[in-house]
Formats: C-alpha cells, sequence, structure tokens
C-alpha cells in the first residue's frame, strides 16, 4: 500500500513522522493484524514558476532506442555549450586562469588584486594566441585545474608569495641573476646530463580535439618519426597549434639535457621560477695524462711525454701514494717540454717509480664557463642558504614553436 500525505506549507526544520493505529485489533484467522512499515519518501513542491534546480542549464531530452541504448549513452549525454565568464566570453588561457581563481561558485573565490602584474600583462599580450577551448568533466582542485591551462602555454602557475603568478617557457633577452665562485657555496656546484638510451622515441605526437565534433586528432613532429612519445594537449583545438607545440616538446627532449643544482645564500631568492640566469664555473680541461719519469731538482720533474703547454694558466694534477688526486696546481714549462716546473713545494712526495708504483698525474688547462639555466626549483637551506636547481636555456628549444614563445616580453 502507498499513500502521499500533503502537509502544508512547513516551517523549515527536522520533522519526525509516526504511524498509529486507530481501529482495534481483531483476532480473527481472515484479518491482517500486522503492518510493515518498508519506507518513508518526502517530496518538496516548489510553486509554480520558481527556479527549483538555482543557477543551472536544464535539457530536455528524447532519446529514440528501437534496439536499446548503449551503455555510454545511457551515462553520458554529449552537448556542446558556452559558459559566459564574468570578463565576457573568452579563448585567452589567462582569462580561464583568473576565473577558476576568482569565480565563487565553482573557482576558489580568491581576489584579482593576488594575481600577479606580469599575468595581468599575458592576458593582454596573448589575446591572439594562444587560445584554449577545453571542457572540464572531472573534479579537481583549483591549483590543478588552473595548471592544466596553463601546460597547453608551456607555462607554469606558482605561487608568489600570496600572489598567483604564471610564469610561461619563452625566449628571454636578459639574464636575471649571476651566480659564479663568488656567491656559490664550495663543491656544491653540480650539473647532471640526460642521456638517449636504447629504443627511445624518435619524436612527439601530441593529442588535440577536433574544434566542431571534440573527437581526438594527431600532430606529429618530425614528420618522419615512427615511434614517437605521446603527449595530451588538454584545451588545444587547433591543428596549426599543436604541430608547433609537437615541434616545441621535440626540441626540449633534444637540447634541454643539462640540469644544474648549487647552493647560495639568500640572493638565491631572487629569480624566481622560470627565469634565465647564468652559472659561472672554472671547468678543467685534462688533455693529457701519464706518469712521472725522474726528478731534476727540487722543484722540475720530467714526465713521460711532451707537453702541450700553452704558456699561461697551465695545471697538472697529482695522485697521491693512496690514488687520492691534489688540487689543480699552476705549473710552467721546464727547458724541455716534457720538464714541468713547481712555483714551490710539491704538496705531495712523487716517485719515480724505482721505491713503489711511479706518480701519475693528470695535465691541462681550466677556463671560466657561463652557462644559462631555467629556474625550475628554490628551496631554502637553513636560515642563510638556499638550493637552486635549472635546466639549460638554449634558444634552439623555441625553433618552430608557439609565436607566444617568442614574443618581446
Amino acid at each position: 500500500l502507498r499513500y502521499t500525505v500533503q502537509s502544508g506549507v512547513l516551517p523549515q526544520g527536522s520533522y519526525e513522522v509516526t504511524a498509529t493505529r486507530n481501529t482495534p485489533e481483531n483476532n480473527k484467522s481472515n484479518y491482517v493484524n500486522t503492518t510493515v512499515w518498508t519506507g518513508l519518501k518526502g517530496i518538496i513542491a516548489h510553486p509554480k514558476g520558481s527556479k527549483v534546480y538555482g543557477d543551472v542549464t536544464l535539457l530536455a531530452l528524447r532519446m529514440k532506442a528501437t534496439n536499446g541504448l548503449a551503455s555510454a549513452s545511457r551515462q553520458r549525454i554529449r552537448v556542446r555549450a558556452k559558459r559566459i565568464l564574468d570578463s565576457g566570453e573568452s579563448d585567452n588561457p589567462i582569462t580561464v586562469i583568473k576565473d577558476i581563481w576568482s569565480n565563487s561558485i565553482y573557482g576558489m573565490d580568491r581576489s584579482l588584486d593576488e594575481i600577479t602584474e606580469e599575468t595581468n600583462q599575458l592576458e593582454y599580450q596573448w589575446a591572439d594566441s594562444p587560445k584554449f577551448n577545453g571542457s572540464f568533466d572531472q573534479r579537481g582542485t583549483g591549483y590543478d585545474n588552473m595548471q592544466r591551462v596553463a601546460s597547453m602555454t608551456g607555462s607554469r602557475v606558482v605561487q608568489d608569495g600570496q600572489n598567483l603568478h604564471v610564469s610561461p617557457d619563452k625566449i628571454q633577452s636578459a639574464r636575471r641573476a649571476l651566480f659564479s665562485s663568488a656567491n656559490i657555496v664550495a663543491n656544491t656546484l653540480k650539473i647532471n646530463y640526460t642521456f638517449d638510451h636504447e629504443g627511445e622515441t624518435d619524436g612527439m605526437e601530441v593529442e588535440y580535439r577536433d574544434p566542431l565534433t571534440f573527437d581526438v586528432a594527431y600532430a606529429k613532429w618530425p614528420y618522419a618519426s615512427t615511434n614517437p612519445e605521446r603527449y595530451v594537449l588538454f584545451g588545444c583545438t587547433d591543428a596549426a597549434y599543436a604541430l608547433k607545440y609537437a615541434a616545441y616538446l621535440w626540441n626540449v627532449r633534444v637540447y634541454r639535457r643539462k640540469v644544474t643544482t648549487f647552493t647560495t645564500d639568500l640572493e638565491g631568492l631572487l629569480p624566481r621560477f622560470g627565469d634565465r640566469i647564468g652559472v659561472s664555473s672554472v671547468m678543467p680541461d685534462w688533455g693529457q695524462s701519464g706518469v712521472f719519469v725522474r726528478n731534476i731538482d727540487a722543484n722540475t720533474w720530467m714526465v713521460d711525454q711532451a707537453l702541450n703547454w700553452t704558456g699561461s694558466e697551465d695545471y697538472i694534477l697529482l695522485r697521491d701514494e693512496k690514488g687520492v688526486p691534489t688540487e689543480p696546481i699552476l705549473v710552467t714549462q721546464g727547458d724541455h717540454p716534457q720538464h714541468v716546473v713547481f712555483s714551490g713545494p710539491i704538496p705531495i712526495d712523487p716517485s719515480d717509480g724505482y721505491a713503489r708504483e711511479p706518480t701519475s698525474y693528470a695535465f691541462g688547462k681550466q677556463y671560466t664557463m657561463v652557462r644559462d639555466f631555467i629556474v625550475s626549483r628554490l628551496s631554502p637551506k637553513g636560515d642563510n642558504a638556499v638550493e637552486v636547481e635549472g635546466h639549460v636555456y638554449d634558444k634552439r628549444i623555441y625553433l618552430n614553436a608557439p609565436e607566444h614563445m617568442s614574443l618581446p616580453y
């Protein structure tokens, strides 16, 4: 049995519903004296003409299923729709990021005053390209979704204090900072290099969406690639842009192989994520190696071969009897290219090979190298030190890349 009872207008609150028998119990066998209450369902009736569902779009659907409905059809209905942002209709990625940041309904409800001026400038500089056209169909955090938008431009969303900052990967005409032996903590500079391995991919294939049907499409760079790496470019519906982005990703793979890390003082907090910095370091070039042959005098030794002297800044590295190398030692040429003259006492006890194994050496020069990097991480180390990580900066990365990466910022 099912009954619907009208309660009339009720004030807001919590209610309890009970059922009471209003007839006497009858012990006859053909009467029912036991009732089981299986459920209670409340229905709120709204006045006609009022907005029941709030600020949403309602769709009236009529589906004809002569042979039944597919499971995908029962679970999802695809529609083409546009959301009108507070700032007006726009496909500018920065406008979309600002909407996620500030929207009070589905966004983070943050003030637009907390967005950096450089990010606001990008909104004007990217008025024509790139264009974002994506559909968010999964729940996620505000930062995750802002980063999904920024990724299709080759940018990163980072926190600059309490402010939001979008840092694009782009050509930079000048360095923002220079780090050298004067402000790099001793023995902290490291440079790693990434090598290719057997079976590595030989190109990039970018997945984008058809602008009308939103069907999956692909752009590949280089064209002759037979084993490309797949990358999903969320928000892209432009075939030409997808091809340029594939070229950019491949250039990153080919040219951005060096990674440096070093520790510095609080100067490390001056650059921001994505800034171009210079790193200056003294690099050795140990071109020749061999062993000591015999002693000439107190400060001169003969080696096993004629050395390639440059006349200035020639260095030698020695290995002691325990195999431990010395620091580079500045030396000069004697009467013969095989004669090495030390300016002062030799820091180890050299051997000519009679009493023990002869002393081995490495001979060459040192030069100062300045290489540019893009800041990828800043990590405070205690109260007075900062660890900086950077990926190598190379203009070739932006060859054939999307035009906004080459704008005069």
